[in-house]
């Protein structure tokens, strides 16, 4: 099924919603089209979306943040990070990815230091490309991760790589992996060879080839020639390190509809290390921080 939200994100709730059949995809773009038209024309700042799903349960599973107030979110505590505007973006047919991920780009070129809101609407479109889109769409990071830990170098490392802020991303990319993996060593170090079982073969063979074709060819006055493919490398494998430890990987983590993610094995170093640090209230980890 294709559904059709409006929601304003300023209030945390859907203004309106169709559903429509797989096969009326058509009708569902031109509706929302039609209504992201009318809300332009009004000046309202509305997030319009297409979402598919196999039933509108299934949608509040994936998509929890449009059917649940920001009050209802925000009165547990808090233990771990959800990344739903990527989960959103990524539930979208493929022709619309492009669309939506210039929207979320849009956002990425305010400064952090404005420490104001911003609108996508208060930003010219002039300042955003097609490359930032296809770079956004690029990277993947943790859907899940724990806060504080890593967060704030998760969407650094985004902005930068989506701006075209290549040295700056490789760099972040290269220190967090050095320091995950040294935390990791520390935290898991009465576990023994388990860092290396975890990373697994081929993905161990890559951070040693990032460490040394990158990361010391940058560190060292090596020749740069590739500076986006190997930003991309060296970004790409920061997040995948940061799943394996951090993210709520999906070989430790069932993904059923509850929140937070169900551990398979909670006698696995990472769990115990980690994650249980987390868990308040008699065991269950705060309700996600559900920043979009």
């Amino acid at each position: 099924m294709i559904f059709l939200i409006e929601y304003n994100r300023s209030e945390g709730q859907i203004v309106n919603s169709r559903d429509f059949d797989d096969s009326q995809r058509r009708e569902a773009e031109d509706a929302r089209l039609k209504i992201e038209l009318d809300l332009n024309s009004k000046g309202v700042d509305h997030e319009v979306v297409l979402l598919e799903a196999a039933s509108k349960d299934a949608l509040r599973r994936t998509h929890r943040r449009y059917f649940e107030g920001l009050r209802q979110i925000l009165k547990y505590p808090m233990g771990i990070f959800l990344n739903c505007t990527r989960n959103a973006v990524s539930a979208l047919p493929p022709a619309f990815r492009k669309a939506e991920a210039m929207k979320d780009a849009k956002m990425l070129v305010v400064p952090k230091a404005l420490r104001r809101g911003i609108f996508d609407h208060d930003i010219s479109d002039k300042l955003v490309s097609e490359e930032m889109a296809e770079r956004y769409l690029e990277i993947t990071p943790p859907v899940f991760s724990l806060i504080p830990d890593y967060q704030l170098i998760i969407n650094e490392v985004e902005q930068s790589y989506v701006i075209g802020n290549d040295f700056s991303s490789l760099s972040a990319s290269c220190v967090v992996i050095e320091r995950l993996l040294t935390q990791a060593r520390i935290a898991l170090h009465k576990y023994h060879n388990v860092i290396n079982k975890l990373k697994g073969k081929d993905f161990a063979s890559e951070l040693s080839a990032i460490y040394t074709d990158v990361r010391c060819k940058y560190l060292h006055c090596g020749e740069i020639k590739c500076l986006r493919r190997d930003a991309l490398r060296a970004v790409a494998a920061a997040y995948k390190l940061m799943t394996i430890f951090i993210g709520f990987p999906e070989e430790l983590f069932s993904f059923t509809g509850v929140i937070p993610p169900t551990c398979k094995n909670e006698t696995d170093p990472r769990f115990l290390e980690f994650y249980k640090p987390y868990y308040v209230q008699e065991g269950n980890l705060g309700t996600p921080c559900d920043l979009c």
